[in-house]
């Protein structure tokens, strides 16, 4: 089960493989699987068909980039390591694309429990991502906003790409047939960026009867109130496969997050179908019309929240036709089309 950005990183890297001469590096993350030798001095190649994957120590992954002479350092996921491609630019001229999946500065103060010193190693590296890297591709103007809070980034280097949706979740939907409609939630309930405390507040004001998924871990000892027209099921995280298969006949996807930079469950979940009510601070909302593919929520108004679930509650022909033009988000956003953004980004970089 990977997360949001890991999954970009394996999709850009797998179509990036198609077109170029590429390599994936990443370093020994997994705590005691692997001994300090390993860590400072460990290489192991491996492969998934043609596809060439290497696990490097530290002081491996400055060699290994100045051998392999790369026109093109992606940073795809925020890691202190990558600190050493910027190393590398010194020596090399080489372009430095950087993903900016979340505001790290941002997310540590406001969001985590992170000790000090881990916050002030965060906040060195990703100072010089931002300042170093060539291109900065964000994912929405929700996110550079936040960004620009803290960093001086200049136009010239940005860039706004989406996350692609794979091609399973556009072949999934069936249709509902349950008598009582349903509502999709994906993340923890104690995460508080995913805001489930202020869903759960306005589950008072639900007026039709349904049956709200929660899709992560759910503290049944914080969140035991028992509604009126609502009932909730709380899930266990799954693959892909599985989740494809249990999103397939469900309804309404919710997002209430007051940060949310993309959110790819939203994506994947309108390509199945279901309608999406988001919160303006889900970064995915600009692709929503109101009425039409989805809603949008005022961020933290539980009356507004409220008021969408039970006009989209109140009407299946309504659920069923804004079902259908959700789906189309696939079009939009499939892998395919979201690296051809990434090749010219790629070809712009290296003439820039």
């Amino acid at each position: 089960m990977l997360s949001g950005p890991e999954k970009v990183a394996k999709r850009i890297f797998s179509s990036a493989s198609t077109k170029n001469q590429c390599v994936f590096v990443q370093y020994f993350f997994e705590g005691n699987v692997y001994s300090l030798m390993q860590k400072m001095f460990g290489c192991i190649e491996e492969h998934e068909g043609n596809l060439k994957i290497y696990r490097l120590g530290i002081f491996r992954i400055i060699p290994f980039v100045l051998r392999f002479r790369p026109d093109i350092i992606h940073v795809i996921t925020f890691e202190r390591f990558a600190l050493l491609g910027y190393i590398c630019k010194i020596f090399s001229g080489v372009k430095i694309i950087y993903n900016v999946h979340g505001v790290a500065i941002y997310e540590n103060n406001e969001l985590k429990s992170v000790p000090e010193g881990l916050k002030l190693k965060d906040s060195f590296c990703e100072k010089i991502f931002m300042k170093f890297s060539s291109v900065l591709l964000f994912l929405s103007r929700f996110e550079l906003n936040i960004a620009r809070k803290y960093y001086n980034i200049p136009e010239r280097k940005i860039c706004y790409v989406s996350n692609g949706i794979d091609e399973e979740f556009s072949k999934a939907k069936t249709g509902s047939s349950n008598i009582i409609p349903s509502i999709v939630f994906i993340g923890d309930s104690e995460r508080r960026d995913k805001n489930f405390q202020f869903l759960y507040s306005a589950l008072d004001k639900v007026k039709f009867q349904c049956r709200l998924y929660i899709v992560g871990s759910f503290n049944t000892k914080i969140f035991d109130k028992k509604f009126e027209n609502v009932e909730i099921s709380p899930i266990q995280k799954m693959n892909k496969e599985a989740l494809v298969k249990f999103l397939s006949d469900k309804d309404i996807f919710v997002s209430p997050s007051f940060y949310d930079t993309f959110s790819i469950a939203a994506a994947e979940c309108m390509a199945v179908g279901l309608v999406p009510v988001v919160s303006e601070n889900t970064g995915i909302s600009k692709f929503i019309t109101k009425g039409v593919n989805g809603f949008v929520a005022a961020t933290n108004d539980e009356s507004d929240l409220a008021e969408k679930l039970n006009f989209l509650l109140s009407s299946k022909e309504l659920r069923i036709k804004l079902s259908s033009a959700a789906s189309e988000i696939y079009k939009e956003l499939n892998w395919n089309k979201v690296f051809t953004e990434y090749s010219k980004i790629y070809d712009n970089a290296l003439v820039g």
